[in-house]
């Protein structure tokens, strides 16, 4: 038996003295060896360094850095520590081979050469913070370009050669006519798209997709493109809503973005109107309507108390959202006046003050409420769900004659034509 006074390993065969390896475990998945090694790199000399795997799924779980003596090893563990945002955990090991490690160590003629790393794949996105020492020794490269930019360019260079055939961007000239009964409807889009003539759906998505991908495209001509159809827009609007793209909170922020002022110009309607109902209109755009019809028609005397309600009301609108299938607003709304909410409908309000005016004798109401002048009858238990100075101000719009709708301006009739699609059945 050795006297244990002769054994002298005891005293530097001690943990701190064999502790040369550093095991660095919990790597975030998207992490690889390469990424570890970029951010290691200058920590100290790195002689040889090993991946350590899930036996059983083969994935990356750590990585062994074995450094050239014990105390580069110990002072390396306290220079990672000090990375600010670092999400892993650092060890110091004894390594299995320790004896070798000892024995190349002690020999100064080892041929183990001290590895020469680099940052080619530093993780710039973790927001790591490396100590001064790290990078003197290793400096961080320049950061790359994003390959998203790289992929959006090549996209664009690939979309500016992408020529579709005459046979599609003209369809209406080329393809058959339609037949009926050869497509159906089943939902709410496709009902919205079967108004459209087949061959020109077809040529105005062509068309949508050329535009689109014109490289110096602006977002208000593709504005102008989908305002030429409101059945288009609305359907475009609804597939991206059962897609998951939009949520009704980004078409109710549309939808009260339109009627900006609605507040300010309700109460000053109201307020003129309870006062001084036809003295404090004012209008520099004149209604020109024949007097026989304004005087065989007496129910336009209270249009200019209410009339800008409908569209710049914000209860008025959530109220179609609860009954269409896919929560949309019928067309008017997605189709706002050339002249915008806040011009066009004061205007409309004017114009119909003046047709009181000429008619302000007249006192008789209607001789029908339920029955509206054109073809058709009042949708009263759809009605009957706003409130009743709205329920009174859209009776006396949808019995406005045909003369009188078109002697409006453009603008003002698509209103009418809104409110009469909306609520007479």
């Amino acid at each position: 038996m050795t006297d244990p006074r002769r054994r002298t390993g005891r005293h530097f065969l001690t943990p701190e003295n064999l502790s040369s390896t550093l095991q660095i475990t919990n790597l975030p998945p998207e992490w690889n060896q390469d990424i570890i090694t970029s951010v290691v790199a200058g920590s100290g000399p790195v002689i040889d360094i090993k991946a350590k795997n899930d036996p059983r799924t083969g994935k990356l779980t750590g990585v062994l850095f074995d450094y050239l003596t014990s105390k580069d090893c110990k002072r390396a563990w306290e220079i990672l520590n000090r990375i600010e945002n670092f999400p892993v955990k650092i060890e110091q090991i004894i390594p299995p081979n320790y004896k070798d490690h000892l024995r190349e160590t002690a020999n100064k003629n080892s041929q183990k050469q001290v590895l020469q790393l680099n940052r080619d794949s530093y993780p710039f996105e973790a927001g790591l913070e490396l100590p001064f020492e790290m990078v003197t020794e290793v400096p961080i490269p320049r950061r790359p370009p994003p390959p998203q930019a790289a992929n959006n360019t090549n996209s664009v260079s690939n979309n500016t050669n992408i020529q579709f055939p005459d046979i599609l961007s003209k369809a209406s000239k080329h393809l058959p006519s339609f037949q009926d009964g050869s497509i159906i409807a089943p939902d709410k889009i496709s009902q919205n798209l079967s108004k459209i003539p087949p061959l020109q759906l077809i040529e105005i998505i062509s068309n949508l997709k050329i535009l689109s991908n014109q490289e110096n495209i602006q977002k208000s001509q593709l504005e102008s493109f989908l305002d030429t159809n409101s059945d288009i827009t609305i359907s475009v609007t609804q597939a991206l809503l059962e897609m998951g793209f939009i949520d009704y909170s980004v078409v109710t922020k549309v939808l009260k973005s339109q009627v900006g002022e609605a507040p300010s110009l309700l109460s000053s309607n109201n307020t003129s109107n309870s006062n001084t109902p036809v003295s404090v209109i004012r209008n520099n755009t004149p209604l020109h309507v024949p007097s026989n019809e304004v005087s065989n028609n007496p129910n336009n005397m209270p249009l200019n108390v209410a009339m800008p309600m409908p569209m710049s009301t914000p209860p008025f609108i959530p109220l179609p959202l609860q009954q269409q299938p896919f929560g949309f607003a019928p067309p008017g709304p997605f189709m706002p006046p050339a002249q915008g909410p806040s011009m066009g409908q004061p205007v409309l309000a004017n114009q119909l003050g003046q047709v009181q005016q000429q008619n302000i004798s007249s006192t008789e109401g209607p001789s029908n409420a339920n029955k509206a002048n054109d073809s058709g009858t009042i949708n009263m238990a759809k009605l009957q769900l706003l409130p009743e100075n709205q329920q009174d101000m859209i009776k006396q719009v949808l019995t406005l004659t045909p003369a009188q709708i078109q002697s409006l301006p453009s603008d003002q009739q698509l209103m009418v034509e809104n409110f009469r699609k909306e609520y007479i059945i």
